[in-house]
């Protein structure tokens, strides 16, 4: 598990995360205030999503395990979304899983690989 520290409370972030052997992943962050929420989109390689809500999961991107080499893992205080700007600094944790990483939070998590 690798975390990302570079994250602050600007409403707008841009960052690249390089994955061992693969291209790397660039992460797209934006508060929105209306919604008390975060989204991010993320590219890799081909592979694009957009606009996905980011919430505490053990795997943000379990529904695609069988696509992706990675994993993303979001730990809240009091198990709480990122719901504040300030949310990065000192409430949530944004974490990049490796594929064994993601094999063993699926079988913590959900009993299955």
């Amino acid at each position: 598990m690798r975390k990302i520290t570079i994250l602050n409370d600007s409403p707008k972030q841009t960052f690249k995360y390089n994955i061992d052997g693969y291209d790397a992943v660039e992460i797209y962050l934006e508060f929105k205030p209306q919604q008390y929420s975060w989204f991010f989109n993320l590219t890799w390689g081909t592979f694009k999503l957009f606009g996905e809500r980011v919430a505490v999961s053990p795997n943000l991107l379990r529904q695609f395990k069988d696509l992706l080499p990675f994993g993303i893992m979001i730990e809240g205080e009091n198990a709480l979304d990122p719901f504040e700007i300030d949310s990065w600094i000192n409430k949530n944790n944004f974490y990049f899983l490796t594929s064994d990483e993601v094999l063993t939070v699926e079988s913590d998590t959900y009993g299955a690989a």
